[in-house]
């Protein structure tokens, strides 16, 4: 069981990471080629890049735990606890400065940035508050059986 909680963490950390600094950006890169690409879906494609490097940052440190076999992410809990209250407010900043530009809805940019920051407060509410992602047999079974979702992954680590 610990070593496919380790393999799971490994693979955690690795893919969001390579979602964050080559998948989104390239997809955005790709995007600008054909369409009007504004500040609007930047904003919204970091906080989204953001929020996955912040998972892929907690996976990495709860992988070198489990395979040092050691507590060293206790450390972060603090970080952690901040994060878990500055990410909604900066994720409401830079949504309202998005929807009080002029001419935001006039181009296609509108439509990248909503879908990107939909996609940063899932990834939120995923770490931060309730495990959104069920895609093995342990976490379908639990969704099953109690008919709730879990707590997310990094509350249930430090016990909030």
């Amino acid at each position: 069981m610990r070593e496919k909680l380790i393999k799971r963490f490994r693979y955690l950390w690795t893919l969001e990471l390579l979602n964050a600094v080559v998948i989104f950006p390239f997809f955005l890169y790709t995007l600008a080629q054909n369409i009007e690409i504004g500040i609007s879906a930047i904003l919204a494609t970091t906080a989204t890049c953001i929020m996955l490097i912040i998972g892929s940052a907690f996976s990495f440190l709860k992988y070198q735990d489990m395979k040092q076999n050691t507590h060293h992410i206790e450390k972060f809990e603090n970080t952690f606890k901040l994060l878990r209250w500055f990410i909604p407010v900066a994720l409401c900043i830079t949504l309202i400065i998005n929807l009080l530009q002029l001419g935001f809805f006039e181009t296609g940019d509108w439509f990248i940035a909503i879908l990107f920051y939909l996609m940063a407060i899932l990834e939120y509410i995923n770490y931060f508050h309730f495990q959104l992602m069920y895609d093995n047999r342990n976490d379908l079974g639990y969704l099953s059986k109690h008919h709730r979702l879990k707590r997310g992954i990094i509350p249930r680590e430090f016990g909030w």
